[in-house]
């Protein structure tokens, strides 16, 4: 489809609070029989140029509100491993497109599926795209940086957020909601779904991974799982990641403890506080079609970037042995340095070394896995 820039001028709904944007589709039909305000579900993946003239062609009232929804499944129906308000950068252009042919023809109210404006959808999809380019563009010694060398990077980016809930929980845990708060709310499951957002879009597999209390099964946690291979660390696994451990905080700065755990130390970890991860093979499973996913529809990576993705081969029956691959902690140190010096250019080579290894060690100064 045709692509369109200004969306300065696009109009459409906005509901501050999501329980005043479900308040309000209870008034509309199908769910009120009476109502004369229709509520028309567009799913993201439909939206193409044949979708905007059947659309258009129906000629529906002005007062027709068109609800985009993105719910995407990547391995079966019961695990949704992708953050609803933010898009690939494949279909971020077909929604900016729709919004615009509706607007042009006298529809207005366009909104999110859970009542934020596709404005600012756009606006937060554009700033981790900002992020992603800078990670995908970056280079180290005249070269791109390495696989690992970007999740480091993107790591970064993510847990420079210190924790703070709020009353409303979709402020911190949906990644628009997150970046059009400039990350002053997020919890654990938005931290979860921001890494995996951002590093789908630099090119690395990584799903948000559920975790329940032991003893009542009661949702309670989420941190992710994300796939590295980097010849040139000589690292290939799965790793379970949690940025929402390792995240800012008011009287420290970020650290790395958490961020690259084979999964039978993690299961200690969580086992100690009484959680245990969902299913983890269930989001094995996604990692195995992420590659195609990310190579299909991200479309802004790098060409080298897009081959690399497009070689990685991922087998459901290798679970057990990329869960609990093991790595050199000095070469992943080594990583980490590169990433800081990107991420921290005021600093001194010195200065980098000794913010890496307190990244990596725990509060007596050892490296706790």
């Amino acid at each position: 489809m045709e692509h369109f820039d200004d969306i300065n001028n696009l109009k459409m709904l906005d509901f501050e609070d999501p329980q005043k944007w479900s308040e309000f589709v209870s008034t509309l039909y199908p769910f009120c029989k009476t109502s004369n305000r229709l509520l028309v579900n567009i799913k993201v993946q439909d939206i193409n140029s044949n979708t905007i003239q059947n659309i258009l062609s129906k000629k529906y009232n002005k007062n027709t509100v068109f609800e985009i929804r993105n719910c995407v499944y990547y391995a079966d129906a019961d695990h949704m491993a992708s953050d609803q308000s933010i898009f690939n950068t494949c279909h971020l252009d077909n929604v900016i497109y729709f919004v615009y042919q509706l607007n042009k023809h006298g529809y207005f109210n366009i909104v999110l599926q859970d009542g934020m404006s596709i404005n600012k959808v756009i606006d937060a999809n554009q700033r981790l795209q900002e992020w992603a380019d800078s990670i995908n563009n970056a280079t180290f010694c005249d070269k791109p940086l390495s696989p690992l060398e970007k999740y480091l990077l993107a790591y970064k980016y993510v847990t420079r957020f210190i924790y703070n809930d709020s009353d409303n929980k979709t402020a911190s845990t949906r990644v628009s909601h997150i970046l059009n708060n400039n990350g002053n709310y997020i919890i654990c499951l938005g931290y979860a779904a921001l890494l995996s957002e951002l590093c789908k879009k630099v090119g690395i597999p990584c799903a948000i991974q559920y975790l329940d209390d032991s003893t009542t099964k009661i949702p309670r946690h989420a941190n992710a799982m994300v796939y590295l291979k980097d010849e040139k660390y000589h690292i290939n696994g799965a790793y379970i990641s949690d940025p929402c451990f390792d995240s800012r905080q008011p009287t420290r700065n970020a650290r790395h403890i958490h961020g690259m755990l084979k999964l039978n130390d993690a299961e200690k970890i969580y086992n100690n506080l009484n959680m245990s991860m969902v299913n983890p093979e269930s989001t094995f499973n996604v990692l195995t079609v992420l590659p195609k996913y990310i190579s299909d529809l991200e479309i802004n990576l790098p060409k080298h970037e897009k081959e690399e993705v497009e070689d990685i081969s991922i087998a459901k029956k290798d679970f057990y042995m990329l869960t609990n691959n093991s790595y050199d902690t000095l070469e992943v140190l080594m990583a980490d340095m590169v990433a800081n010096h990107l991420f921290h250019p005021e600093l001194t080579p010195t200065e980098i070394g000794r913010l890496s290894k307190f990244e990596f060690t725990d509060d007596s100064g050892k490296v706790p896995y």
